[in-house]
């Protein structure tokens, strides 16, 4: 036997009476929550007992608990000392290998209920794995805290199959086998078992604030749906009379169920997650229990990703019916004092329901809500001076919330909408810096702001013509519109630090950047992503599945490309447009989707462009010609893809636009390659197939006039297709 087991025999029998009353009274303050009566007799029988690790561990919580949890970085070096002292190694955060009791175990579950409410999941995984692995050794009570505390943290980090494989594991060693059913339940064949809340017991620890399953929108819009708690126990230090250890098992099969449903809205299956979700609300009904708030709103997640909005709201309505809560116990006050209140849940989940509606507005307004009444609460915390405790995840919510704010503010596409938007996002990627989509949101707020300041340019100076002198001498001055990829700065920016967080373009790149770091490297990566089927880690929205994935990189991508030809770097535009290209027809079962065919025309498009500004003329006219095909006419037409010139195509013409943008460019083409009957033939289609000539247009039919001779024809169309700018404000604009 070690050193560490001898040891602790040896205090074992050495336990008096009068240590027994003390640790059973410190046991029964605490259990009171009367923590300075508690306090105060652990100091005694830590004058006692000064070597006894476990009345230093109980110290530690007591006071910890005294503090309204507040003393969390106490605490933490507390369970760190507590776990060193029966870790052979003697290093802090070291799990002991031969553990002779229950104590050193639930000071490992404290120390990583601490992590966990600090967002460190990967750490509580870590830290729990060597229990979890000889999980049929452990007492039963600390083995199933380990689970689900374990089952909490991989569904947080969106690691839906470990969570599962936790699940099952948990079923069958601590659940009887088969599963007995509840009176009227439906037998399910599915290999999967329903959920509630994650509650996790955890001695010392009490009960943790409402969190939240993430929903989404379009696959994109994060919202909190699902809302759990974590329960508590204090450890005895009362030692040599182990306390007898067990489980709820209709309570730990609910919760189970709770967090299979979660796991499978995680895996995005929400008939499975249905089916669940239906048993636990029968067992819970069958039982006599009322449903809780988090049921209701897992319940209308489930509706929600299954489509079907309106029965999504009908849920959520339902929580009108809920009856006040009873007033709280001390400790749960602490925990409540630093949750949202339900309000901003279900302003929340409101907003993203009518989202998926097709509302904005109206999910704008509910999201608004959320925010304000979230804002208000925590203005009213401070001002009554509250120090936030172990259980405070404003910051967590904070970031939810601003990031579902931001993803409706940006599909308004206006440039206040937009600017705002690109606020939320900062805000967002202080904690969620590992989202590729969030950066690539960002890089679209400062696209758009490039774009609508463009706009504005050429509101402010217009293409027109300008008669110069009289009679014989008389000429005609051509006044361009200012092109779409001419260099950034020519709207008037100054240039700026790429690192400095502002919606214009150099920060946009570097935020591409970022997110092509962010997502696979190869299509060979994406290709094992979707053979093993597994899920990406889009933090605080729900993961992203392979296909969605890559998507996500075309699109990051497709927007690189066009940064670099606006910023003038057009062999870094060639690379990322023959990269989207390469990419979208590597993928046979999907190079056949609207959205793929979209993407490769654009990468043409933009690759065709960015050749031509290198003077490579023939390679150009070979992308533009791959680029046209009539998969793009059947295709199911996107707006979201158009900009500037090809809004007024789409508003003027007979003809698909993305056909006649195909054929300006090559017109173009043919004109810098001085084929002007060829660049004629393409404008002529054009022209024939538009009720009204967008000026960019009229000037490069003027210029191939000019070219072919035509000189009457060419200052016909200027003076009917071109307005008359006058002198005075020709001359202020320029």
């Amino acid at each position: 036997m070690s050193k560490q087991a001898n040891w602790q025999n040896r205090v074992d029998i050495e336990v008096t009476s009068s240590e027994k009353e003390l640790a059973h009274k410190a046991l029964t303050e605490f259990q009171n929550f009367n923590y300075v009566n508690a306090l105060n007799a652990l100091l005694k029988l830590e004058e006692l007992r000064p070597n006894d690790v476990k009345v230093q561990h109980n110290k530690a919580a007591c006071e910890f608990f005294l503090s309204g949890l507040t003393n969390v970085d106490a605490f933490l070096k507390a369970l760190q000392e507590v776990i060193a002292q029966y870790s052979k190694s003697q290093g802090p955060g070291r799990l002991p290998e031969v553990p002779s009791s229950n104590e050193p175990l639930i000071a490992v579950l404290n120390l990583a209920v601490v992590y966990y409410h600090q967002l460190k999941y990967n750490v509580v995984i870590q830290l729990l794995k060597p229990l979890y692995d000889a999980i049929e050794s452990l007492d039963e009570m600390v083995g199933v805290r380990v689970c689900l505390l374990l089952i909490s943290s991989h569904i947080q980090i969106s690691s839906a199959d470990n969570a599962q494989a936790v699940i099952e594991r948990t079923r069958t060693t601590f659940l009887p086998q088969p599963l007995p059913s509840s009176e009227g339940e439906t037998v399910m064949s599915s290999p999967h078992q329903p959920l509630a809340h994650s509650e996790i017991g955890v001695a010392a620890l009490p009960s943790s604030p409402p969190g939240a399953g993430n929903s989404s929108s379009a696959g994109d819009t994060a919202g909190n749906f699902a809302s759990g708690g974590d329960g508590a126990e204090f450890t005895s230090a009362e030692v040599g009379s182990p306390k007898e250890a067990c489980i709820d098992q209709e309570a730990l099969r609910r919760r189970l169920q709770v967090q299979s449903v979660r796991t499978m809205l995680s895996f995005c299956q929400p008939k499975l997650a249905a089916k669940e979700m239906k048993v636990a609300i029968l067992q819970a009904v069958s039982s006599g229990d009322q449903l809780q708030l988090s049921q209701i709103c897992l319940k209308s997640q489930v509706r929600h990703m299954q489509c079907q909005p309106q029965k999504a709201l009908k849920v959520l309505n339902a929580r009108t019916a809920i009856p006040e809560a009873a007033p709280l116990a001390h400790n749960c006050a602490i925990t409540r004092r630093d949750v949202p209140s339900q309000d901003v849940w279900f302003y929340n989940n409101l907003a993203v329901v009518n989202w998926r509606s097709e509302k904005p507005a109206l999910a704008l307004s509910h999201f608004d809500k959320a925010i304000n009444t979230f804002v208000k609460e925590q203005s009213k915390k401070a001002a009554d001076g509250q120090v936030p405790s172990l259980y405070n995840n404003c910051a967590k919510v904070n970031a939810t919330l601003c990031y579902n704010m931001g993803c409706s503010m940006l599909h308004f596409n206006t440039l206040p909408m937009v600017l705002a938007a690109f606020d939320l996002f900062i805000e967002t990627l202080q904690l969620y810096p590992k989202n590729p989509r969030l950066w690539l949101h960002l890089a679209e707020c400062c696209i758009a702001v490039h774009h609508w300041k463009r706009k504005e340019l050429e509101d402010a100076a217009p293409a027109g013509v300008k008669k110069l002198g009289n009679g014989m001498l008389s000429k005609l001055l051509l006044i361009p519109p200012p092109s779409r990829c001419s260099s950034w700065n020519s709207c008037g920016e100054a240039p700026s630090d790429s690192a400095f967080p502002e919606p214009k373009l150099p920060f946009g790149r570097l935020c591409l950047q970022n997110a092509l770091k962010l997502l696979p490297t190869s299509s060979r990566d994406l290709d094992e992503l979707e053979k093993q089927r597994q899920l990406f880690p889009a933090l605080p929205s729900l993961p992203m599945r392979p296909d969605e994935v890559r998507r996500v990189k075309c699109a990051v991508l497709c927007c690189a490309a066009y940064t670099d030809l606006c910023l003038d770097d057009h062999q870094g535009a060639l690379t990322h447009a023959s990269a989207l290209i390469s990419l979208v027809t590597s993928s046979p079962a999907t190079s056949s989707t609207p959205a793929a065919i979209h993407f490769r025309y654009l990468g043409h498009l933009y690759a065709a462009e960015a050749l031509v500004f290198m003077n490579k003329i023939s390679p150009a006219v070979k992308h533009l010609e791959q680029g046209w095909s009539s998969d793009v006419i059947s295709s199911i037409y996107d707006g979201t893809l158009l900009y500037d010139f090809e809004e007024e195509l789409l508003a003027n013409s007979n003809l698909d636009p993305h056909q006649l943008v195909i054929k300006y460019n090559l017109s173009v083409t043919f004109a810098l390659r001085e084929d002007f009957d060829k660049a004629l033939t393409s404008m002529k289609e054009i022209w024939d197939n538009m009720r009204r000539q967008p000026p960019r247009v009229v000037m490069l039919a003027i210029y191939l006039n000019l070219k072919k001779g035509h000189l009457e024809k060419a200052q016909q169309l200027a003076l009917e297709h071109l307005q008359t700018v006058d002198p005075k404000k020709y001359n202020a604009s320029m």
